[in-house]
């Protein structure tokens, strides 16, 4: 798992997010749906900012661009993170929406009751788009998960390191909630998805396929 070029995609992944304002498979898959049920991504008073909120108010500012915008990649990093943190859920998240008729991507950066477009860029070919799940894989379960399979020990081994989630779809695979986390100062990395149906697990070797094969 110290791959320099996985390190290279993921650090670069990571700071994109924090500048916008805030296949990756190894292994036998393991189930993920015994998980214990975690609490909301943000409590009343919490720091946390849930997913379905920043989906519906980085979506409004989409529609407000193109109107045919849909969503093709979401995402959210914590920076010096440790469990707790981790549990509060994001504070804001980045989400990509891609209009065919303009022919260009919109960054949108989603933070407690509000999202401002951020930059967008020109792309020439259709990317796919991305559903957040309406499953039992969400977010706050992807995170618990992460925890309970190793993530909680590296933290606790690497206090101060950066944590990327990601919900990544590539080639009719469906969702998969990518969690990497990076020691900065060791280069030291530990990662793993979660098929966002279906509770599957498997440890991440290279993030730049959103789930691979």
């Amino acid at each position: 798992m110290k791959g320099r070029g996985f390190l290279v995609v993921v650090m670069m992944t990571g700071l994109a997010t924090l500048l916008l304002g805030v296949g990756l498979l190894r292994g036998q898959p393991a189930q993920a749906t015994d998980q214990a049920q975690p609490p909301p991504a943000s409590e009343p008073g919490g720091l946390g900012l849930r997913l379905d909120t920043a989906w519906s108010l980085a979506e409004e500012a989409a529609r407000g661009w193109a109107s045919d915008a849909q969503l093709v990649d979401l995402s959210a990093t914590w920076a010096g993170a440790d469990e707790q943190a981790l549990l509060e859920g994001p504070r804001a998240w980045t989400l990509v929406f891609y209009s065919p008729g303009r022919s260009a991507v919109l960054y949108v950066a989603a933070g407690p009751g509000r999202a401002r477009p951020v930059r967008e860029a020109q792309v020439h070919t259709s990317l796919p788009t991305v559903d957040t799940p309406a499953g039992p894989i969400g977010p706050e379960e992807a995170v618990m998960v992460f925890l309970g399979r190793g993530g909680r020990a590296f933290l606790e081994e690497h206090p101060g390191a950066t944590v990327h989630l990601r919900l990544g779809s590539r080639g009719g695979q469906g969702a998969k909630w990518i969690l990497l986390a990076i020691d900065p100062e060791q280069g030291s990395q530990f990662g793993l998805s979660v098929d966002a149906t279906t509770g599957e697990v498997r440890f991440a070797t290279d993030l730049s396929d959103g789930g691979g094969a």
